[in-house]
């Protein structure tokens, strides 16, 4: 009992000097990023909230305003903003400061919300030891892709939260449960393809939550109808997500502005580099593989070219709904969603279900990047909890939970050591192969009865 103690004790030691280390190094990268990288994924909400603010429709370009209202990226009359008008209303706070200032509110929230999804998922988990909570702090602070959400200014921590919040809050009482809808109904609309999590609370037969996530998407058209007029919201749904799904931020090809539009803006600067808001900066500062997505690997091309040849006009959304369709018949095969007895914890379990689908809906949006890849880290809790318990588990768990592990930890690999230590092909297909990792993972621990039962200390 004595060496344990002491054992767990300089664990705790260790772990917490790497997470001072590490959290030196986020801070760097921060900083950094903040001086110079547009962080143009932020640039388009920005820009879209200043679009809203000034009465004008935040799809379009208006790089030509008086005053110009340009992402520093976009190069089509229509804009890189993919999401509802509300979302563009949401922005518009942040729109009103610098952008200087308002890039670093952004980056905090980001994080703010990663650390509240952590928590989240560690208290369902069950992590009731501080190592174990140590370890799964350095293991989001070493998350490369963490680094790739801060560059480009994504808002994947925010729709974690979201998604986390409304699971947990699902299965408590009826407020609740109707804010739980209304939690993953402001992660909709962030983030489209967290409706394809809306099948898992019919599985679950969560109907207050569902009937909260209507009445939250039911209130969102009426606040767009208020402050946009119908027409936005119509245009939206007519024009321009057709155009997304197809074209995603760019637009057709005889949309792409004339270079004398431009050239006033950019002439100045030197390569590589843009401005926004009286400021040049650097439209990247930090490399990494970008795909995480199976619609955009050879499986997906394949599926569009075979049903191009019959005279179906897919585009990469449409591919989507197609993989979509099958994670649906995993999920209803594997029994996602099924309550456990009430002998059986019940959080850790659906704690599991729920990343299971995180990682089916990374694998089948039509557009995943390396920074919607924090929607694994979740799955850090699952594993460090079964290694927080008793040492009795089987070994087909500790064989599914290094499955779990072995995928988070290639997901840390940074960009400049995967490309020294990889084939480039491999590279390529570093987060896809870190997603199926822990899909397989996840799948054979929901079959071993270790996930189910609470744990002796």
């Amino acid at each position: 009992m004595i060496e344990s103690q002491r054992a767990r004790r300089l664990a705790s030691w260790l772990l917490a000097l790497v997470l001072a280390l590490l959290l030196v190094r986020l801070g760097a990268f921060a900083a950094e990023f903040g001086r110079r990288s547009l962080q143009m994924d932020f640039a388009a909400y920005y820009t879209a909230g200043r679009a809203a603010s000034a009465n004008l429709s935040p799809y379009l370009n208006h790089v030509a305003h008086d005053p110009s209202i340009w992402d520093g990226v976009a190069t089509y009359r229509t804009s890189r903003f993919l999401y509802p008008p509300p979302a563009a209303q949401g922005f518009r706070p942040l729109a009103a400061l610098p952008y200087a200032r308002a890039k670093v509110v952004w980056m905090a929230l980001a994080l703010g919300a990663l650390a509240g999804a952590l928590w989240i998922s560690g208290r369902i988990a069950g992590l009731d030891s501080y190592v174990a909570w140590l370890a799964l702090a350095v293991l989001a602070c070493a998350y490369y892709p963490l680094l790739a959400l801060l560059e480009r200014g994504q808002t994947d921590s925010v729709t974690l939260l979201l998604v986390l919040g409304a699971m947990a809050w699902a299965a408590s009482g009826p407020r609740r449960a109707l804010g739980a809808g209304a939690l993953l109904a402001a992660a909709v609309w962030l983030k489209l393809h967290c409706v394809f999590l809306v099948p898992l609370l019919v599985l679950e037969r969560r109907w207050r939550a569902l009937l909260g996530f209507a009445a939250a998407a039911c209130g969102l058209v009426a606040l767009s109808f208020a402050l946009d007029g119908p027409g936005q919201l119509l245009d939206y749904v007519q024009r321009d997500l057709p155009r997304i799904a197809r074209h995603g931020e760019r637009g057709p090809s005889d949309t792409r502005l004339p270079p004398e539009v431009l050239e006033p803006i950019t002439s100045a600067l030197s390569a590589g580099r843009t401005t926004l808001d009286g400021r040049a900066w650097d439209v990247e500062a930090l490399r990494f593989v970008l795909n995480a997505s199976l619609v955009r690997t050879p499986l997906g091309q394949a599926t569009w070219s075979a049903a191009r040849s019959i005279g179906l006009p897919f585009a990469p959304a449409h591919v989507s709904l197609v993989f979509f369709a099958a994670a649906c018949g995993l999920a209803l095969a594997l029994g996602l969603g099924r309550r456990p007895p009430a002998s059986v914890e019940p959080g850790l379990a659906r704690l599991v279900d729920w990343q299971i689908a995180l990682v089916l809906v990374l694998l089948c949006a039509p557009a995943t990047w390396a920074m919607g890849t924090v929607w694994l880290l979740p799955a850090g809790a699952i594993v460090l909890t079964g290694l927080d318990r008793d040492r009795r588990t089987s070994t087909a768990s500790r064989i599914a939970s290094a499955s779990v592990a072995a995928g988070l930890l290639l997901a840390c690999v940074p960009y400049g050591l995967g490309r020294a230590l990889l084939p480039e092909r491999a590279l390529d297909a570093q987060y896809i192969v870190a997603e199926l990792l822990c899909l397989a993972g996840l799948v054979a621990l929901r079959a071993t009865r270790s996930i189910n039962e609470r744990g002796a200390r």
